[in-house]
C-alpha cells in the first residue's frame, strides 16, 4: 500500500512517525512525504524518520495509491489546480480542520475551477498562460508543505475534433471532447461533470454552517475527473499532531472515523489506519464530515450554556448577599471578599443540584398526568436535560470552593451561633498604663494564679466578673476588649450541619467521578443508576439539610433580626429545594411508583407514538450540505 503524504508539517510528520512506531512500514505499507520544495529525482530524510523519504510532488503522486492532505485547508485549491489530474485517480484522505473561510474558498474554487496547467500536452491543444507566477520556488511555500496560496491560472483552449479519443498524459483515462456549441450551456452544468446530488449543491451556492470542506473538495476534484468517480475520505481530523507523535501504539487508544461516499475507499483507509494501530470506524457517507469538521469549530459547546447559567446565578446571589449583609446588616465591606463570596458559592452549588434534578422530575410528572410512556419535550427543556451533567460538575466545583473557604473562615468570630459559650477567659489584667501594643499586660504584672470566670451571657457580664476577680487579686482590669476565647466547642447545630455538609460534598464528589468517560463505560446500568440517581439525590438532600440546620433557628426571628425584613439566605436557598425533594418523595410512594411503572411499561395509560427525547440534538450532525 503506497501512501503519499502531502506536506512536511506536524501532522505529516506525526502520521509518518506513527506508521514507523506501529510497525506498519515494516509490512505492506510504504509512506513518502512530498513537497514543492523537493527537487525532482532527489530524496531527503528528516531526523527521526529514516524510513520516510521526502520527494517531489509529481513523482510521489504518480507513485502513490492513497494521498493524504496533511496541509492547511487554505492550500487545497492550489493543490487541486496544480495536481488535480493526479488526485482524481487516487484515494484522497482529507485530515484537515478547515475554518468557515476555508470552506468558502474551496467552494468558490469548485464553482469556478481553473484548469490545471499540466492537463494535456496533447496534439492540437494550445495552452495560453495568464498571469504566470514567477516567484522562486522557495518563496511560494509555507511551513506546512510549501504550496502557493494562490495558483497560477491558465487558460486551456482545446482544438481537437469532437471525436478525438486521445488519452491524457497521466492516468490513461480518455480525455473529454470539446463540447459542441449547442451543448455548451448544458456541458457547463454540474450534472455533466458527474457530480452527485450532494456535490451539486456546492456549485452556485456558498458554503453554509452545515457544509464541509470534504464535500467542497469532492466537488472541486469532480471538475478535473471529467466524469470519473472521485474518492474522497474524511478521517483523522479529530486527532492532534501531538497525539500522533507521542502516542504509544501498544498502550494508547486513538480513535477516528473514516467517512466517504465510496465504501471501498473508506475500507481501504480503515485498513491503513488499523495497520498503524488506530481504531477506525467506517461511515458510508461523506455527509458525516459536517460533524467531524464542526467538532473543532466550537469552544466547549456543551459547556457554554451551563457555564453562563451558573455564572449568572453566582453573580446574582453574591449581589443579594452583599446587599443584605453589608448594606442593611452593616457587616464591614471588606468581608465581601471571602465571607460573602463563600455564602454565594454555597447557594449556587445547592441550586446547581436543583437545576440537575428539577427537569427530570417535571418530565416524570408529565408522564404520570398524561398517562403516556413517552413525552415530547420543548426544545429548551431538551437542552436543559442535556446540560445536566455539566450543571452537576459545575455545582460540584462550587461546593468544593465553598468547603475550602469555610475551612479558612471556620472560627467563632464568623460563625458565633455554631459555638458554645466560653467558660474560661484569658484577660489582659494589670496596672493601668503597662499594656503592650496588643492591649495585653506583661507577664510580670499578671497574678500568679489564673483567674477563672463562669460562663457569661454577654461581654458586659464577662467584664464585670473579670474586674471583680482582678480587684480581689490586687490588679486592675486594664482593657475589657482584651478578653479572648481559650476553649470553645461546637454546639449541636454546628456539629450536625458540618456532618451532613461533609457527607454531601463527598457524595457529590463520588457522583462526579462516575461521570468521567473512562469510569462511566465500566459501569453497568444498575451501577450507573445507583451512582448518578440515588447517590445524587442523597447529595441533594444532604446539602439541603446542611443549609436548613445552619439557618432554621433564625427564621422565627424575622420581625427583630432580619434587616429590612429581607429573608436569610438559608430560607431562600432551601425553599425550592424542599419543594423538589417533597415531589420526589411523592413519586417514590408505593401507589404513585406502581402507577408510574405500569404507565412506562405501556400497560396503563393512552396509546401514543414513540417520541425520542434527544433526536433533535443530533439532527444537525447528519444534515446534508
Amino acid at each position: 500500500m503506497r501512501v503519499a503524504v502531502i506536506g512536511t508539517g506536524p501532522m505529516a510528520q506525526g502520521l509518518c512517525s506513527l506508521a514507523t512506531r506501529s510497525g506498519a512500514t515494516s509490512g505492506n505499507v510504504e509512506m513518502r512525504m512530498c513537497s514543492r520544495r523537493a527537487e525532482k529525482g532527489s530524496e531527503t530524510f528528516l531526523e527521526g524518520l529514516p524510513l520516510t523519504p521526502i520527494s517531489s510532488m509529481r513523482e510521489t503522486l504518480e507513485w502513490s495509491e492513497i494521498v493524504v492532505l496533511a496541509v492547511q485547508a487554505s492550500q487545497i485549491p492550489a493543490i487541486v489546480a496544480e495536481h488535480g489530474h493526479l488526485l482524481v485517480t487516487r484515494v484522497v484522505l482529507d485530515i484537515t480542520n478547515p475554518s468557515r473561510a476555508d470552506i468558502d474558498a474551496i467552494a468558490a474554487a469548485a464553482r469556478d475551477p481553473s484548469p490545471s496547467p499540466a492537463t494535456s500536452s496533447s496534439p492540437g491543444t494550445t495552452v495560453i498562460a495568464v498571469d504566470c507566477d514567477r516567484r522562486p520556488r522557495d518563496s511560494a511555500g509555507s511551513a506546512y508543505g510549501g504550496f502557493p496560496t494562490a495558483p497560477a491560472p491558465a487558460l486551456v483552449v482545446d482544438r481537437r475534433p469532437p471525436d478525438s479519443a486521445v488519452d491524457s498524459a497521466y492516468g490513461g483515462f480518455p480525455a473529454a471532447p470539446a463540447p459542441a456549441p449547442e451543448a455548451a450551456e448544458a456541458a457547463a452544468k454540474p450534472a455533466k461533470l458527474g457530480l452527485s446530488s450532494s456535490q451539486t449543491s456546492w456549485v452556485g451556492s456558498t458554503a453554509s454552517a452545515s457544509a464541509s470542506a470534504a464535500h467542497a473538495l469532492s466537488a472541486l476534484l469532480s471538475h478535473a475527473a471529467e466524469g470519473s468517480p472521485v474518492r474522497v475520505v474524511k478521517a483523522l481530523n479529530n486527532v492532534s499532531a501531538y497525539a500522533l507523535i507521542h502516542s504509544d501504539p501498544l498502550v494508547d487508544d486513538i480513535k477516528t472515523v473514516a467517512a466517504s461516499d465510496d465504501a471501498n475507499a473508506a475500507k481501504l483507509v480503515r485498513t491503513l489506519l488499523e495497520a498503524m494501530g488506530v481504531d477506525c470506524r467506517v461511515v458510508p457517507s461523506l455527509s458525516y464530515a459536517v460533524r467531524m469538521e464542526g467538532w473543532h469549530r466550537g469552544t466547549f459547546a456543551e459547556w457554554q450554556m451551563p457555564c453562563w447559567v451558573m455564572f449568572v446565578s453566582l453573580v446574582l446571589m453574591w449581589v443579594f448577599s452583599a446587599v443584605r449583609y453589608n448594606h442593611y446588616d452593616h457587616v464591614p465591606w471588606y468581608q465581601a471578599t471571602m465571607w460573602i463570596t463563600n455564602k454565594a458559592l454555597g447557594w449556587a452549588g445547592l441550586w446547581g443540584l436543583l437545576y440537575c434534578y428539577l427537569p427530570g422530575m417535571a418530565t416524570t410528572y408529565a408522564q404520570l398526568f398524561r398517562r403516556t410512556p413517552t413525552v415530547r419535550l420543548w426544545r429548551w427543556v431538551q437542552r436543559w436535560m442535556e446540560a445536566r451533567k455539566q450543571l452537576g460538575l459545575l455545582s460540584l466545583l462550587f461546593v468544593m470552593l465553598h468547603l475550602a473557604l469555610s475551612t479558612y473562615l471556620w472560627m467563632p468570630s464568623y460563625y458565633t451561633k455554631l459555638w458554645q459559650p466560653t467558660d474560661v477567659l484569658g484577660l489582659g489584667v494589670g496596672p493601668a498604663g503597662k499594656l503592650d501594643k496588643y492591649g495585653m499586660a506583661p507577664a510580670a504584672s499578671l497574678p500568679k494564679q489564673a483567674i477563672k470566670l463562669p460562663a457569661s451571657a454577654s461581654a458586659a457580664d464577662a467584664t464585670a466578673n473579670a474586674t471583680a476577680a482582678a480587684t480581689a487579686a490586687g490588679n486592675l482590669i486594664a482593657r475589657s476588649a482584651a478578653a479572648v476565647s481559650i476553649r470553645r466547642r461546637l454546639n449541636w447545630q454546628g456539629e450536625a450541619s458540618m456532618l451532613v455538609g461533609i457527607l454531601a460534598g463527598f457524595s457529590m464528589l463520588l457522583t462526579g467521578l462516575t461521570s468521567l468517560p473512562h469510569i462511566t463505560h465500566r459501569l453497568n446500568w444498575g451501577e450507573w443508576v445507583l451512582a448518578q440517581s440515588w447517590l445524587g439525590w442523597f447529595s441533594f438532600c444532604a446539602a439541603t439539610a446542611h443549609t436548613l440546620i445552619l439557618g432554621i433557628t433564625w427564621w422565627p426571628t424575622a420581625a427583630t433580626a432580619w434587616p429590612a425584613m429581607i429573608p436569610t439566605i438559608t430560607l431562600l436557598s432551601t425553599a425550592p429545594c424542599v419543594i423538589v425533594i417533597a415531589g420526589k418523595l411523592l413519586l417514590m410512594s408505593p401507589p404513585v411508583a406502581f402507577a408510574l411503572a405500569r404507565i412506562r411499561a405501556g400497560v396503563w395509560g393512552k396509546a401514543s407514538q414513540l417520541h425520542a427525547i434527544y433526536v433533535s440534538r443530533h439532527r444537525s450532525w447528519c444534515a446534508q450540505p
